[in-house]
């Protein structure tokens, strides 16, 4: 008996340690310390899974998320089938079942069927209890709120409009962001009934939501959103003072691509916001990162415009070469970054729009600001100052895509065509300044023409200028292309024989 006795004990003890530790996912303070907890929950296996169908019925937002994430990590043959059984249960809670069924469709991906659908409460609560889950989650974790919308914009229009029908009615300031992020995917007819709800919420949540999301819609649809701004400044709605913001950029590599960074100061003096893009020059914003409370010491130190930062990043091996621009005019190159991928119809990454805020959600920068004037191309230039161009940052990555009518000369004669003006050579600077080539090289050479000139190294500019004439007359015998022809040929011919940088973004 004292054995059994132990073993009751035991095992009550152990339940009482799990209703404990489910109970803890409100105390997680972040989305980390929330998911690490859930995993370590979902680690117990069989034991964990009538604990959490226990407290389905929890008014806890982010204890419901939470259960979700337990749900996502445990055994699916364990788990489903005990969702879909409480979920059916009569004698459970409303809403208990309806977080069952939340769980099974947000987390676990299983569709619930109609049968089962038509015996539960209110969908509409539903829809209400999982935004309200999405409002208390993102106070840790902001993608929550991408990953809400973009689940949501995968149903059908019909499921999509009957959500939204909940949506627009639950009084609460936080919605503004959910509602602009869903707004910022969504298509058009979408999108303004959104921007109309989002005018009607005043409160500085709003106001920062719309100012965000005017940079983000096609420039055909940034009036409406701009009017919504207008009302809710005109109903006395107002923001903050804005944060110190900061722009690096880099230069562009010959494929198009380049950085730019923001580092928005923060209250406290000691931290700073900094979000990460990586830009194309016709594709848009192809990629983005943000960190929040980044130690101010961390980051690159303040310096006045035209400094140019030297950066390495932990795990990768080459340096950043950042040059301090005037945050106004960084906000120009992401504007138009944004509307090259509307072009595109490419979707924006999920950290632009979730952190879009710390560049425009206090409003457009004081004063106007311009581009400084470029100098005029170099003339009667060396060619060897044309060949020593590659070796500044600005060009150290500069090759080209080797036309595939020569991959199988390199096949059939690797060592034969690494000489200097050898037929093969030849033909990769006849292919540069053919025209798509040469018209997207010269674009390429005059952006950096103007990084160099906001380093202050105008001689560099008027060089990297006269390059780009260079293409634009297809002069295939100038010494810039023909160096660019040779640089590619070397890295098709030897990988091994191109220096580490020169790979970079290519």
């Amino acid at each position: 008996m004292s054995s059994e006795n132990d073993n009751v004990i035991h095992g009550f003890s152990k339940r009482l340690a799990l209703e404990r530790e489910i109970e803890a996912l409100a105390e997680a303070s972040t989305a980390i310390e929330l998911e690490r907890r859930a995993r370590a929950l979902a680690g117990h296996g069989e034991q964990i899974v009538p604990v959490l169908i226990r407290h389905l019925g929890t008014d806890n937002a982010q204890i419901r998320g939470g259960l979700g994430l337990v749900a996502r990590y445990l055994d699916r043959d364990l788990i489903v089938p005990a969702l879909h059984r409480a979920a059916a249960d009569p004698h459970l809670p409303g809403d208990a079942r309806l977080t069952a069924v939340m769980i099974l469709e947000r987390y676990l991906d299983v569709e619930v069927e109609p049968a089962l659908a038509q015996t539960l409460p209110d969908a509409s609560e539903v829809a209400r209890q999982s935004a309200e889950e999405a409002l208390a989650l993102a106070e840790k974790d902001p993608y929550t709120f991408y990953e809400y919308a973009e689940q949501l914009l995968a149903e059908p229009p019909e499921i999509v409009n009957a959500v939204l029908d909940v949506l627009v009615t639950i009084d609460d300031p936080r919605m503004a962001q959910l509602l602009m992020t869903i707004a910022g995917y969504a298509p058009e007819h979408v999108r303004q009934r959104l921007v109309q709800r989002i005018g009607t919420i005043r409160h500085p949540l709003a106001l920062q939501a719309l100012r965000t999301l005017a940079h983000l819609v096609p420039a055909s649809q940034r009036a409406d959103v701009q009017r919504q701004v207008r009302k809710l400044q005109m109903a006395g709605v107002t923001s903050g003072p804005a944060p110190v913001l900061r722009g690096l950029w880099s230069p562009m590599d010959a494929f198009g691509n380049h950085f730019l960074w923001f580092i928005q100061s923060q209250e406290d003096g000691q931290s700073v916001n900094l979000l990460m893009l990586l830009l194309h020059d016709t594709l848009g914003v192809q990629q983005a990162g943000a960190q929040a409370d980044v130690p101010r010491h961390d980051a690159p130190t303040a310096a006045e415009v035209g400094h140019l930062h030297r950066l390495k990043v932990a795990d990768i091996s080459y340096h950043f070469h950042l040059v301090e621009m005037v945050p106004a005019l960084a906000l120009t190159l992401v504007d138009d970054a944004v509307q090259a991928s509307i072009d595109a119809e490419l979707p924006l990454p999920a950290a632009l729009v979730t952190f879009g805020h710390w560049l425009w959600g206090s409003g457009e920068p004081d004063g106007a600001a311009s581009w400084p004037d470029l100098p005029p191309p170099a003339e009667s230039a060396q060619g060897t100052e044309f060949v020593d161009l590659f070796g500044h940052p600005a060009f150290a990555t500069w090759l080209w895509t080797l036309p595939e009518s020569e991959h199988s000369v390199l096949d059939e004669k690797p060592e034969s065509v690494q000489i200097p003006g050898s037929p093969v050579h030849q033909r990769i600077a006849q292919a540069l300044v053919a025209d798509e080539a040469a018209s997207t090289l010269a674009r390429r050479c005059r952006s950096q023409a103007l990084w160099l000139t906001l380093t202050g190294e105008s001689r560099l500019a008027a060089l990297a200028l006269a390059a780009a004439h260079a293409f634009e007359h297809k002069v295939v015998d100038h010494p810039f292309v023909q160096t660019l022809a040779w640089r590619t040929l070397v890295a098709a011919v030897q990988e091994d024989a191109v220096p580490p940088d020169l790979r970079l973004l290519s």
